[in-house]
């Protein structure tokens, strides 16, 4: 059972990493799309600024961020996170199978009990059937008990 909730945690932090990651991708990638477009959609820079023309600050936030934030997260912190990401679900896979292989294990020990019990209640019914009409098989069930003693 430990093990089981050992992989449903890893799997759900896993999934929460993947929403976090996902979110903050596309939060970021639509807020540099609308600045890009804003830029871009004015044609030159330089003769925009020549004419006297403002160029967004938002612009000039990203290309800033270039060398301190995106680089270092498209370089570094994607592959961090898909390889953080594949550790948690390998170790979630892992516990599961842990978990599954330990109950189908305790439920082929209980089924192999069962069955003894039922054997051995057999047994000792044909036994009490043939022992119950005969004085002389009592004589030789004490005989045999004295034997093994």
């Amino acid at each position: 059972m430990k093990n089981k909730l050992i992989s449903l945690a890893l799997a759900v932090i896993g999934i929460v990493v993947i929403a976090a990651s996902l979110y903050v991708a596309i939060s970021y990638l639509s807020y540099i799309g609308k600045v890009l477009i804003d830029f871009f959609s004015a044609n030159n820079v330089q003769e925009m600024s020549a004419c006297g023309v403002q160029i967004p600050e938002d612009f000039i936030e990203i290309r800033n961020q270039i060398p301190s934030t995106i680089l270092p997260a498209v370089y570094l912190g994607i592959p961090v996170v898909l390889i953080l990401i594949s550790l948690l679900m390998f170790f979630s896979g892992y516990f599961f199978g842990k978990y599954k292989v330990e109950t189908e294990i305790d439920a082929h020990l209980r089924r192999e009990e069962e069955i003894e019990e039922a054997v051995k209640k057999r047994t000792e019914a044909k036994k009490g059937k043939a022992g119950g009409t005969s004085k002389h098989g009592d004589k030789s069930k004490k005989a045999k008990e004295e034997e093994e003693e």
